[in-house]
């Protein structure tokens, strides 16, 4: 009986491959209706206790640094009764800061005036919860920004930088409300 074998895909989920840029950067047909919709990841919003707190965090120690907007709601963005629906409140009230690094990745963080932010609970933040439990970051020098959380006195999960798969290189960290963040250095010749 011969044994066939099959040689993985580029972009199965199971190799080492997934990595690879290439196997979600392929060009749409605007003419195709089966397609799907989505055609671009645009931003991730976090909400933070304290603006002032979190943004030399993002900015200084992420890169973060180019600043957007910086707007107070209701206001430009929102109408007051829109806001109230999306915050779930009457006289609803919040600050947006949405940065940038220089290669465009975007983040928005927002501190509610009112309900007020509170900072959920560290168990809440962790594996084994639902919902979005990390906010995984490429990088370019792994061992530099290990040193830098470090030096900064934030927590991190292991005090040591940890290999997920060949070519790759991580650790995790938490920011100033203990959202969970980890740095990934990937030389997996893509």
């Amino acid at each position: 009986m011969k044994v066939q074998t099959s040689q993985p895909r580029p972009c199965d989920r199971h190799t080492h491959q997934a990595y690879d840029r290439s196997c979600v950067t392929k060009k749409m047909d605007p003419t195709s209706t089966t397609q799907r919709k989505i055609v671009a990841f645009d931003h991730i919003c976090i909400m933070v206790s304290d603006l002032d707190r979190s943004l030399p965090f993002y900015q200084d120690l992420l890169g973060f640094k180019n600043v957007m907007y910086d707007v107070t709601q209701p206001g430009d963005w929102f109408d007051a009764s829109t806001l109230d629906d999306i915050l779930g409140t009457k006289n609803a009230a919040n600050r947006i800061v949405v940065v940038t690094d220089d290669d465009g990745a975007t983040l928005e963080l927002q501190q509610a005036a009112n309900p007020l932010t509170t900072k959920t609970p560290d168990e809440y933040l962790r594996y084994g919860a639902t919902g979005i439990t990390e906010l995984a970051l490429r990088v370019s020098d792994i061992d530099d920004l290990f040193q830098r959380v470090k030096a900064a006195g934030y927590e991190t999960q292991t005090d040591y930088i940890w290999s997920p798969m060949p070519g790759a290189r991580s650790f995790l960290f938490y920011d100033p409300d203990g959202a969970l963040i980890q740095a990934v250095e990937a030389n997996l010749g893509n």
